[in-house]
């Protein structure tokens, strides 16, 4: 049996600073994938529909990477209620998008 093909299907660039900021799905076919790599600072998220702290949420070093995947197809629900927030400094986030 052959793999499945995973192809990309955007990519998105996002400032996370001292007020929590969630990601922008891409137009078109719903991605079922998110790689999101960490530069700058660390930052801390949720996915709860709570909005994180600098102190209270799961802590992404900078360098680090997110794997985001929803096996399912509750993807999109897990893409609206996830949020980011700085802990130091501004911090970047390098999301490409896969479905």
């Amino acid at each position: 049996m052959a793999a499945p093909h995973v192809y990309s299907m955007g990519h998105q660039q996002l400032v996370v600073s001292s007020t929590a900021v969630g990601l922008t799905v891409p137009t078109g076919k719903q991605p079922h994938r998110a790689l999101i790599y960490v530069g700058a600072d660390d930052v801390r998220w949720r996915a709860d529909g709570t909005v994180p702290t600098a102190s209270i949420g799961v802590l992404v070093g900078d360098g680090n990477y997110l794997d985001l995947t929803a096996p399912g197809g509750d993807f999109a629900q897990l893409i609206t209620n996830i949020r980011f927030i700085r802990v130091t400094t501004d911090a970047t986030l390098d999301i490409e998008y896969f479905s």
